[in-house]
């Protein structure tokens, strides 16, 4: 055999040197983390030789950890406390909704925005998350010991869902989702009155109403019984419709018992409407509104009842003449409390219909909705207070006061096309020239059906 080339022994040796050296070098275990005293120190202590090339190598093998314990020697990470970071950085991932006394709930939804409310128990700041934007609210204290919070929303694309997360001293509080309004196209919403009393009858068809498919809802007043106060809107608006009211949009016409404190103050302190009325007295009482292919007002009948004045309930009037006058929607839907036309218990109310049906007509409004009789009653299309053709002209009107309250007796009158004592709630479609009307028990069961051809 021929003896092994001399580069090869030689390097050999140095290998097997390099074993030697190591193997006495490495020790059994890893040693311990050093103190923060002892990392201080050996800070502090100058500097030595540099070490040749064979000892750093020892000397790094040595300062590596044993491979079946490679955790031995890391330190415990810290847990970080609640402050060691600002929380409107990183809040939590879980909302809490005990930071608020009273659920968000959406106003004035429009194609590019909307305010979104709610209630803290105390004064503390909050804000609306939309994606990257954040929107603080303005707040406000209120007589109940509450802060009402309010969130305008600007900016936004037509007809397109958003997740929104209302946020509570930087911790999130409430996580939702909404539509904005489409600028065109079919509309399906429901409207009932005479709500807020607080029943079982209320509840049942509240619960309908979940289970029932709609853009957006109207209230034809009397919103809540008896006297329209805080504790009444709390208990038997906000508590009742919590579960719809925070991801559709709901526009109210106020009522008599809404009226009924400091000339609805606590309804205009918890409502955000449109500010469109000609006088600083009246904003939020009347206003209108487009959704769709619709353009709706809310009007105030209210005015002569709560002595607001005469000045005010013509300020309305021309200011309605002029908003009908403007709109290009082919739809137009008018809805308030006091119903021009009704065979209840209180009967059609003359200074609605004598002051307001000719500005209908004139404007070519399509249907009327109201209240305050605890009915429901749809009458056949009218014009010049006498039967007309729908196509031509004609309006229904619609008594839908079964939200809840104590029902009344209903008869029949010239204009009647069909009424009945029941708890309900109504619901319209109109698209492209027909207008498909349901009225709709709290066990689901349609008991009136109507469809109008406007072209």
């Amino acid at each position: 055999m021929a003896p092994a080339p001399p580069r090869l022994l030689r390097s050999g040796l140095i290998i097997a040197l390099l074993v030697l050296v190591l193997a006495g070098c490495r020790p059994t275990a890893p040693p311990a983390p050093p103190t923060v005293g002892a990392a201080s120190a050996a800070t502090a202590s100058p500097p030595t030789a540099p070490p040749t090339v064979g000892a750093a190598l020892a000397a790094t093998l040595a300062a590596a950890p044993s491979p079946a314990t490679p955790s031995a020697a890391k330190p415990p990470t810290p847990t970080p406390t609640s402050t060691s970071t600002p929380p409107a950085l990183t809040p939590p991932s879980t909302p809490d909704p005990s930071l608020l006394q009273r659920r968000p709930y959406l106003m004035s939804l429009t194609t590019t925005g909307l305010v979104i409310g709610w209630t803290t128990g105390a004064d503390v700041p909050g804000e609306v998350r939309i994606g990257e934007k954040a929107v603080l609210a303005t707040r406000h204290a209120l007589p109940n010991g509450t802060w009402q919070h309010e969130a305008p929303i600007g900016g936004l694309t037509p007809a397109t869902a958003y997740s929104y997360t209302v946020t509570i001293s930087g911790r999130p509080a409430y996580i939702a989702s909404f539509r904005t309004a489409p600028t065109g196209g079919p509309v399906t919403f429901v409207a009932f009155g005479d709500a807020g009393a607080g029943s079982a009858s209320q509840q049942a068809v509240r619960d309908r109403l979940a289970q029932t498919p709609f853009d957006l809802a109207l209230i034809a007043g009397d919103i809540v019984y008896d006297r329209g106060t805080y504790a009444e809107f709390e208990a038997r608006y906000f508590a009742v419709y919590a579960a719809l009211i925070d991801h559709l949009p709901f526009y109210t016409a106020p009522g008599n018992h809404d009226y009924a404190t400091d000339r609805a103050a606590p309804y205009l302190a918890l409502f955000h409407l449109p500010r469109q009325a000609w006088r600083e007295p009246d904003q939020e009482r009347y206003y209108s509104f487009d959704y769709g292919d619709v353009h709706f007002v809310a009007l105030d009948t209210n005015a002569p009842l709560a002595y607001i004045g005469d000045a005010a309930t013509d300020d309305m009037a021309d200011w309605l003449a002029a908003d009908l006058r403007q709109t290009a929607k082919p739809w137009k839907v008018v809805f308030l409390h006091h119903p021009p036309y009704s065979s209840g218990p209180h009967g059609s109310q003359a200074h609605v219909r004598d002051k307001l049906v000719p500005l209908f007509e004139q404007a070519g409004v399509h249907l009327v909705i109201a209240g305050h009789d605890h009915d429901y009653e749809r009458t056949i299309p009218i014009r010049g207070n006498r039967p007309a053709s729908f196509a031509q002209g004609g309006i229904v009107y619609i008594v839908t006061g079964g939200g809840g309250a104590t029902l009344y007796p209903v008869g029949a009158s010239w204009f009647t096309a069909f009424s009945r004592a029941v708890h309900h709630f109504t619901r319209v479609t109109l698209s492209g020239c027909q207008a498909q009307i349901e009225a709709i028990d709290s066990t689901g069961a349609v008991f009136d059906s109507a469809t109008l051809q406007r072209c």
